[in-house]
Order: C-alpha cells, then structure tokens, then sequence
C-alpha cells in the first residue's frame, strides 16, 4: 500500500515580490555547495553501476531536455538505502519560508522512498533531528511537494536540509526543482482571498471562483514567468506544456496563489 505524506502548501502572495533563497534545476550539475554522503556504505547493482555516488546528475530518462539529481537503492546484496544530499545552509526570512521540490521513482514496481530533514545547528548527519516529510513509495511521475518553513518553526533561523533516500530493495529515486523562497514580514492573511479553480487537473479551461470580483489572473510557471494575464473567470491552457503552474488571482489589493496541473 502506498501512503504519501501530503505537505501544506502555502505560497499566497505574488511570485515575484519573494525573495528566493535558493533554486536549483540541476542542469549543470549538482553544485559543490551541496554536500552528497552515503551513509550505508552498500554496493550498487550492476544493473545501476552508474551510480558511483551517492546522489548523482543524472539525465531524465525519455526527456534528454531535462537534469535532475538522482540515487539508487538497488544493491546486490539487497538493503536499506541512506544516501543523503545536504542543501547549503539557508538563512530564512522573518515570515512566510517554504521549501518545495518535484520527486518521482523511476519504477513504479519498485518505489523509492525518502524523508526530509533539518538541521538547526550544522551539517553533521547527527544533527538533523527535525523531519519535515517522509514520502513512502514516491509516484513514478513527477510529483510537487512543498513544506511550509514558518509554520514549522523555522523563521529567522539558518538551517540546513537534507534529503534522504531512505528505501529497502527500490531501484531510481529522481529529485528535480528544488525552490527556498522567503516573503516580505508583511500581513499576509490580511493579502489572501480565498479562490476555487476546477477542472484541477485539466487539459485545457480552468473556473475560477471567489467571493470577491477578481480583477486578475495570472497563469505563472515554475521560474516566475506570468505566461498568461486574463481578466475573465475562465482560462485557456491548452497551448501550454503539460507541468505544474500557479495561478494568481487578484482583487482588492489581495491575491491568491494555486497550484494548478496542466496534462
């Protein structure tokens, strides 16, 4: 049986007034300020000898356009894997942090499993005492997660994150997208109107609804770019590549932020 942690998601004011402190895509690689530790110590299977790492660039298999961090816990003999990739210490904002990222396992009969993590203090494996998601049996499609930073407790701390492959007898585990971003100290729930949207996922319209008179809405990508402005309720999305968006909705000097999955 699959369980799947589900994280709040919480980005309610515009994409661009963020500061980001970290984005990482993993077309050039994985960068030397990440640090990659395999603790286990257990022997790759020939099957994924290119596995001479614990996390390591990898390219998208069926997608040579696209990077991603990848790890194995396919060893021969088989095991438990616990292969680690430490993020470079963030210092968080005063208000609204959030992490979010997209994972998938590469084989949906054997699914990777992993947690995350945080350190308050270093990047000694012994001081990531805080699990902030556990992910069991990741999807074999590109998943979002997110984990709101500030309602975890972490504001105006530097931290560290690590993500973990943590799977018994699994294959690929591939991690993609990784985002830091901290808001303004502002009033944000004074800023966030309450929204609607469906279909979600959709192929092609969205409905957007709400309790105010929206005077915007603007479809965003996951760089920031507002790829559509519409005054009207409903949007036309069916020129854009299958993948995740956002949807930001604005009325009354308020907004409003939406994940919406495009197919």
């Amino acid at each position: 049986m699959r369980f799947t942690f589900v994280f709040a998601f919480l980005l309610p004011l515009c994409v661009l007034s963020q500061n980001t402190l970290l984005q990482e895509d993993f077309e050039s690689g994985i960068p030397v300020s990440y640090s990659i530790i395999d603790n286990d110590g257990l022997n790759v299977a020939s099957a994924v000898s290119e596995f001479t790492a614990a996390w390591i660039p990898y390219e998208e298999p069926g997608n040579p356009t696209n990077h991603c961090a990848a790890s194995t816990s396919f060893f021969d003999p088989v095991g438990v894997s616990d292969r680690w990739l430490i993020l470079p210490q963030l210092s968080l904002g005063a208000f609204g942090n959030s992490i979010s990222w997209e994972a998938r396992s590469h084989d949906p009969s054997f699914p990777d499993s992993y947690l995350v993590m945080v350190s308050t203090t270093d990047d000694q494996l012994a001081s990531f005492t805080d699990t902030i998601g556990y992910i069991q049996e990741e999807y074999d499609s590109w998943t979002f997660r997110s984990v709101d930073l500030s309602t975890e407790g972490y504001d105006g701390q530097n931290i560290y994150v690590a993500f973990i492959n943590h799977t018994y007898d699994g294959f690929k585990l591939y991690l993609d997208n990784i985002t830091v971003v901290a808001d303004d100290p502002a009033g944000i729930d004074d800023l966030v109107i309450n929204v609607s949207v469906y279909p979600n996922p959709t192929a092609d319209f969205i409905s957007v609804k709400s309790e105010y008179t929206i005077e915007l809405n603007e479809i965003i990508d996951l760089k920031g770019n507002i790829l559509i402005q519409e005054k009207e309720s409903k949007l036309n999305l069916s020129h854009l590549t299958p993948g995740i968006y956002f949807l930001r909705s604005s009325a009354q000097g308020r907004s409003s932020l939406t994940r919406i999955v495009k197919y």
